[in-house]
């Protein structure tokens, strides 16, 4: 495995590191199995484009009901990178500490406004010797990314009034049940034929938790950076892998998109996910005003008919359609899914009737 990392990196060592990745996210975080059927509340309206269109849409993590989605997971893998950059700056480890500076700077670099953007990289450009120009270059042709969500829950929230009141229209929506399997493999190929950050997770609502995966993951990272060195002395080039880098990026954003606030456990969230340049244009993005705000979103569209994963329909308890009626729409549209009322006693009035 060592030897693919003797040159600054080769389009032939790119699987290698990709596996390489893939092995080392897979055992810091451990997601629990896939669940049968995800859940997703929605109003009718989304649901006719779920039904209809075979479309889901993901929305920017920016504009997530947490206020402090993203925001809080980086400002915790920035404190835990710091440690670190420290623990391996010595004259005979400089390159990987400022491979962990760089990766800790990415959580500005990546996600935030233009101006400070300018700033860091004048600010590092003056830090970094000539002998670290390449990893520079490296962090410099990064671009702004933009993370793109669509939320799913799990059986334990099957049928929550506060799911209902806040996802699917104040319980006048549905809830849509999908064959779990079937829709993550349906979104994992995306990744091959129009997205290159593709995935899902499990969310996270213990802090504790969070960061002991996000540290077992640097501390992997760490590891094998200072074993690769040892074995060859002529490996430090490993820190300045421009693909290493890359997917060490793309690796920490996922376990970044996996953490939440504990106030929001009830949701027993799960993430499909979406990893895009900002700066990129592409036929499926487009925003979205609402309340004076702008926000950008995905809308994407399957090839094949949604009755291969939708199997639920579960009607809110406030939604006054008829159970035949959805039925009937449903089975029009080519989806077999069984129709199911909410058993929530709500009692309907004037008020929430409209």
């Amino acid at each position: 495995m060592n030897r693919i990392f003797t040159t600054e990196g080769t389009e032939s060592t790119e699987p290698d590191m990709n596996a390489l990745f893939k092995r080392i996210h897979k055992e810091c975080v451990k997601s629990p199995p896939i669940p049968k059927k995800l859940y997703h509340y929605t109003g009718m309206d989304s649901a006719k484009s779920i039904v209809e269109g075979n479309e889901i849409w993901f929305t920017n993590a920016h504009f997530m009901n947490d206020s402090k989605e993203i925001k809080s997971g980086l400002e915790i893998a920035w404190e835990i990178l710091e440690e670190f950059w420290h623990r391996c700056d010595t004259e005979e480890n400089g390159d990987i500490a400022m491979f962990f500076y760089c990766l800790a700077n990415v959580c500005v670099l990546v996600f935030e406004e233009r101006e400070e953007r300018e700033q860091l990289l004048k600010k590092l450009e003056n830090q970094l010797s000539v002998t670290q120009n390449s990893q520079f270059c490296i962090f410099r042709d990064l671009r702004p990314r933009d993370i793109f969500v669509s939320c799913f829950s799990g059986e334990k929230s099957i049928d929550s009034l506060p799911m209902w009141n806040m996802y699917a229209d104040s319980a006048n929506g549905v809830n849509i049940g999908f064959n779990g399997n079937n829709l993550i493999k349906r979104h994992l190929a995306l990744k091959h034929n129009i997205f290159p950050n593709v995935g899902f997770i499990k969310v996270v609502y213990k802090t504790e938790k969070y960061k002991t995966i996000i540290k077992n993951y640097f501390e992997k990272l760490y590891k094998f950076i200072i074993n690769t060195k040892k074995e060859n002395r002529s490996m430090s080039g490993l820190a300045k892998n421009r693909y290493f880098f890359s997917l060490a990026v793309d690796y920490m954003i996922m376990i970044v998109v996996s953490y939440k606030n504990s106030f929001f456990s009830h949701e027993d969230e799960w993430r499909l996910f979406l990893i895009y340049s900002r700066e990129k244009n592409h036929k499926n993005k487009f925003f979205d005003i609402k309340n004076n705000i702008i926000n950008s979103k995905f809308k994407i569209q399957y090839n094949d008919n949604n009755s291969s994963i939708i199997e639920d329909f579960i009607v809110g308890p406030n939604n006054l359609n008829d159970r035949d009626w959805i039925y009937n729409w449903l089975l029009n549209s080519g989806c077999k899914a069984n129709v199911i009322k909410s058993e929530i006693p709500f009692r309907r009035t004037k008020s929430n009737a409209t």
